[in-house]
C-alpha cells in the first residue's frame, strides 16, 4: 500500500499525480483516480492492541492498551503485478515516508516504534533497534 497521508513526501520523491495515474494505467496500482482504499490493521494480540506494518527490512509496530481500537490508513494499492514486479528487485525502505505514516498513526491515539525486523523460523516475527516516534 502507498499511503497517502502526505502528498509532499510522495511527490519530493517523484510519485505525483501523473506518475501515479501512469502506474494504475499499467496494471501496478489501483485506487487512484478515486479517493483512494481505506486499510484497517486488526490487532494480533488479544490482550491489547498490537500490529505491525512491515516495509522491507523495517516495521512500524502500532500498540494501545484499548483493544476496541483499529488503526485505518488511505493509500493506494498494489495489483497482484505490481506485488510480483516489486518482488524482482531489493530496495531500501524510505524512512522519512515511513515517520511520516507512523506520525498519522500516532495522530490516532496509538503509540508507534520504529524498527528493524527480520523473520526467525522458530520464535517468528522480531522487531529489534526500535525507537519510539513522538
Amino acid at each position: 500500500m502507498i499511503c497517502t497521508v502526505d502528498t509532499k513526501v510522495l511527490n519530493a520523491e517523484g510519485l505525483n499525480i501523473a506518475f501515479l495515474l501512469a502506474m494504475q494505467d499499467i496494471g501496478l496500482i489501483s485506487g487512484v483516480d478515486g479517493l483512494g482504499f481505506s486499510k484497517t490493521w486488526h490487532s494480533m494480540n488479544t490482550d491489547r492492541y498490537s500490529a505491525v506494518l512491515l516495509s522491507h527490512n523495517k516495521a512500524l509496530w502500532v500498540t494501545d492498551d484499548d483493544m476496541s481500537k483499529q488503526c485505518q490508513l488511505t493509500g493506494y494499492l498494489l495489483t497482484a503485478i505490481g506485488q510480483q514486479i516489486l518482488s524482482l528487485g531489493m530496495f531500501e525502505p524510505h524512512i522519512d515516508y515511513m515517520r511520516t505514516v507512523g506520525h498519522a498513526i500516532r495522530a490516532q491515539g496509538f503509540s508507534v516504534l520504529l524498527g528493524s525486523h527480520m523473520i526467525d523460523p522458530e520464535k517468528g516475527l522480531i522487531i529489534f533497534d526500535q525507537e519510539p516516534l513522538l
